[in-house]
């Protein structure tokens, strides 16, 4: 078993649960847009929106740029609200697993590829955030997963070696960076899957 000091969460996808369908074509047909165009658009500038490069009006400006829309802004502030909600509701099994840890003094962190629209939605409603350990967000730090600059910006805010960490990602290119700086790793597919590979694989400070 090995041992763990700090476990690392993703923020979108494990903390919180995926975007829906539902919630997916409720904001591309608010943007009016045709299914493989939106998808296109929709991921292509994300990077940037999630590095904080550029705000959310920019974002959506681009992914909106075809379309004449009188008083763009106000259809893209309507655009943001939905889609930041989508992908912001709570997973309340694996929040659960986060207050055990810290229940027994394990050292908390998250790790996430997140916005700035999306990051003060999630730090005003959630206050538990405030105590979390160590915050790592893309949007702050300039970069995102899976680019490992990113993750050694998280070691030297945490200040544990790679080895004393439990990372839990949805994704499995960043699975792999992490596991190639050292990482012990958690491809999270699921919250039973999760409690079994933390069972069998790991014990933890208390």
């Amino acid at each position: 078993m090995k041992r763990i000091k700090c476990v690392i969460f993703d923020f979108c996808g494990v903390i919180s649960l995926l975007q829906s369908i539902n919630d997916y074509e409720e904001t591309r047909k608010l943007a009016d847009l045709d299914s493989s165009v939106f998808k296109e658009l929709y991921f292509r500038y994300r990077p940037e929106y999630d590095s904080g490069l550029i705000d959310g009006l920019e974002y959506w400006g681009k992914v909106l740029s075809n379309r004449d829309i009188p008083n763009k802004n106000i259809l893209i502030k309507q655009i943001i609200k939905l889609d930041v909600e989508s992908w912001t509701r709570i997973n309340n099994s694996v929040i659960q697993l986060v207050f055990r840890f810290q229940e027994v003094s394990v050292k908390i962190a998250i790790l996430s590829n997140i916005h700035f629209d999306a990051l003060k939605y999630i730090e005003e409603k959630y206050l538990w955030l405030e105590n979390i350990d160590y915050k790592i967000y893309s949007c702050r730090e300039k970069c995102i997963k899976p680019d490992k600059k990113i993750f050694l910006n998280c070691l030297s805010k945490i200040s544990y070696l790679p080895e004393e960490c439990l990372f839990i990602d949805d994704t499995n290119e960043n699975i792999i960076t992490a596991e190639n700086l050292g990482f012990n790793t958690i491809h999270y597919t699921g919250y039973d899957e999760l409690i079994n590979e933390i069972e069998s694989r790991y014990t933890f400070n208390n």
